[in-house]
């Protein structure tokens, strides 16, 4: 039986991370993930699509980064999510969580064994053993992908509004 997986982002930084995700470890079976930027099609109506697959969804996944709580769009999305599923998942990427999603328990990104109970929690099926397995193998190319995306430790780019800020330390400045 598949899992339709419901990943929500917000801004730059935000689409190649939760694309990443789609494509490596929320890929294997029976999840299959379903991401905004990939699977609403050219013409199509963006809102019935988002609840369409919020309502067929069994999990979803919330990706914030620096910036991202604030965004209209995550929050809809989180709403529609938590009014119906049971499970939701928060990964943070160095967000400073605010109301409301500060009240969800979030994994840390760069967190190994953060990924391994996440994991075992989407799917009772696996057990401890397979899911330490599928991070190991991916968990070198996340560390890459991060180090790649943010060029130094919790140093990120987004735009607000057309402007674009740097983010260090969850404080952002005019760049």
């Amino acid at each position: 039986m598949e899992i339709l997986v419901f990943i929500s982002w917000s801004g730059e930084w935000g689409k190649p991370l939760a694309e990443h995700l789609a494509d490596t470890i929320f890929k294997y079976s029976p999840l299959k993930s379903w991401i905004s930027s990939r699977d609403i099609p050219p013409g199509e109506n963006w809102y019935d699509a988002t609840m369409k697959a919020s309502q067929q969804a069994k999990i979803g996944v919330v990706c914030l980064t620096p910036g991202a709580s604030k965004s209209s769009w995550l929050n809809f999305e989180t709403g529609l999510l938590v009014a119906r599923l049971e499970k939701i998942k928060i990964i943070n990427f160095g967000e400073r969580l605010i109301e409301p999603l500060k009240r969800y328990q979030a994994i840390e990104a760069a967190n190994r064994d953060d990924w391994v109970k996440l994991l075992q929690d989407m799917n009772s099926e696996w057990n401890n053993e397979m899911c330490q397995a599928l991070v190991n193998g991916w968990f070198p190319d996340w560390q890459k992908f991060l180090a790649e995306r943010t060029r130094s430790p919790h140093v990120y780019f987004r735009d607000i509004g057309g402007a674009s800020q740097l983010c260090n330390e969850y404080k952002c400045s005019e760049g």
